[in-house]
């Protein structure tokens, strides 16, 4: 089985490959490759965690996870999937330094032990010592921005169905309010984490999730762990017009006011790509194929990649949470003097409520009526040639050229 270091070696090799076939028709992806590894800030570092065997993409009882066109369950490649969120953030944060930090495989899968060792880790390097090296953590008092554009664990309306679906002892109130605690305690190790984490410093973003696939569900889910936990600040995914994304989960569930929402982009359909319409997020891409669109019996191969740009179109919550992520590094530029244990608070207070806009951002966001909550409108830009090469975009987005 390849190690963790030969995959980010072999991800870095396709990363340059892309970058210099892309040359300047994606200065992005070209910023991505020369800050990559390196130790001069801003850097883009990449680390690869060591996985079990059997999430291995080789591994005989694959696990796999994804959805096609037609929100039929349909496994697919999505190795570029954390390289397109590092450019969203390069994006909107230029001066950030950024560590992708994977711990799924190439089908977006993990697990939950792996992702709270991975959490762990960045708690001991924002602390005063850090006790994998003894000494003082290479993050301690330094602003951190955790981005999590994961799901972990089922959803509580799943869960809940698969522990009672073999129930024949009829209706026990009891019996669900033991379940509810049982599914508190499943995540509780998690939790802790993330509490402690929030606790040092760190400001926590995370993903709603895509699992409400109106009109295949008859009604949407609340977000998706860890986005659910009040610490957390939960994003869901808006289309071009603002309306709420045919697959996003909702941002919080009532009693929490932790939820925000933003541009994720829309479900294509097949006539959208043929017309090159797509409502979808362009970011940077380095993988020479695409997935299959659609889901079919036998699977239908990858094919080449389209174009040699190193651009691809992506939609889901997994890339609305970057741009808040990156507006956050930002906010956090100018918290003076807070105290580590309310920097973390201060920030969702200042993204998530209206008085918290007002205070910092200079004006409050609008209210997206579907999802009550916040929505920050974010739009993609098309450089075009009268501006000089490298400019930023001035919009929310991903440039594109």
């Amino acid at each position: 089985m390849p190690s963790a270091t030969d995959d980010a070696d072999g991800v870095a090799q396709a990363i340059q490959n892309a970058a210099t076939k892309a040359g300047e028709h994606n200065h992005l992806l070209n910023t991505i490759a020369t800050q990559m590894n390196r130790e001069q800030e801003p850097y883009i570092k990449f680390h690869y965690t060591q996985l079990a065997p059997f999430f291995s993409t080789m591994a005989s009882d694959q696990m796999v996870t994804g959805r096609d066109l037609h929100g039929k369950k349909h496994a697919f490649h999505m190795e570029d999937h954390g390289l397109f969120i590092t450019g969203i953030i390069r994006d909107l944060a230029p001066e950030a330094n950024i560590e992708h930090i994977r711990i799924l495989n190439d089908f977006g899968v993990g697990d939950c032990s792996t992702l709270i060792y991975a959490l762990e880790s960045i708690h001991g390097r924002m602390s005063e010592i850090d006790p994998a090296t003894g000494k003082q953590g290479d993050l301690y008092q330094r602003p951190v921005v955790i981005n999590l554009s994961l799901v972990t664990t089922p959803a509580d309306e799943e869960l809940v169905r698969y522990w009672f679906q073999d129930s024949n002892n009829g209706y026990n109130p009891l019996d669900h309010l033991r379940a509810a605690d049982d599914i508190k305690l499943l995540r509780a190790p998690l939790h802790r984490i993330i509490q402690e984490l929030a606790a040092n410093g760190a400001v926590i973003v995370g993903a709603a999730g895509n699992d409400s696939f109106t009109p295949y569900i008859p009604t949407r889910i609340g977000p998706r762990y860890p986005a659910a936990f009040p610490e957390v600040i939960s994003v869901a995914a808006v289309d071009k017009n603002g309306d709420m994304a045919s697959y996003s989960n909702y941002p919080q569930v009532p009693s929490q006011h932790n939820g925000i929402a933003t541009y994720g982009g829309n479900l294509p359909r097949v006539s959208d790509i043929k017309q090159d319409n797509v409502d979808a997020v362009i970011g940077v891409y380095s993988v020479a194929t695409y997935p299959a669109l659609e889901a079919k019996n036998p699977v239908l191969p990858d094919v080449p990649a389209p174009n040699n740009n190193g651009w691809a179109y992506w939609s889901g919550t997994s890339f609305a949470a970057p741009i808040i992520s990156a507006v956050a590094a930002r906010v956090l530029e100018t918290l003076q003097g807070v105290p580590a244990r309310h920097v973390a608070s201060e920030v969702q207070w200042a993204l998530t409520t209206t008085a918290g806009q007002q205070t910092v951002l200079g004006t409050a966001l609008e209210t997206q009526p579907g999802f009550a909550v916040s929505m920050l409108k974010a739009e993609q830009c098309q450089l075009t040639k009268a501006q000089p090469a490298g400019a930023a975009p001035a919009v929310a987005g991903v440039a594109k050229e």
